[in-house]
């Protein structure tokens, strides 16, 4: 961040294993609501490099409660195409 913009790229570790892109919908993974399997079969979260098995331990590990709030409204929508962004 500098000077109050935030710029994000495209930018996976070299040691990473696995690289991901996903939108709203990760909530629901990472909620338990919505198996990895289910995730990644509906396009809500794509596998961009690496091993698609380590999909469930980042769910684990990233684990919400559904108690603290419902899901937004798109968290069903398939995952954005990786591109740069600048807000």
């Amino acid at each position: 961040m500098a000077d109050g913009d935030l710029r994000v790229t495209p930018a996976p570790h070299p040691r990473a294993g696995v690289t991901l892109a996903a939108g709203p919908g990760i909530r629901s993974v990472i909620a338990g609501d919505v198996s990895v399997t289910e995730a990644v079969a509906r396009g809500v979260v794509r596998v961009l490099d690496g091993d698609p098995a380590l999909l469930d331990r980042f769910a684990q590990t990233f684990h919400l409660s559904t108690d603290l709030a419902p899901p937004p409204a798109d968290a069903m929508e398939p995952a954005p195409s990786p591109v740069d962004a600048t807000t």
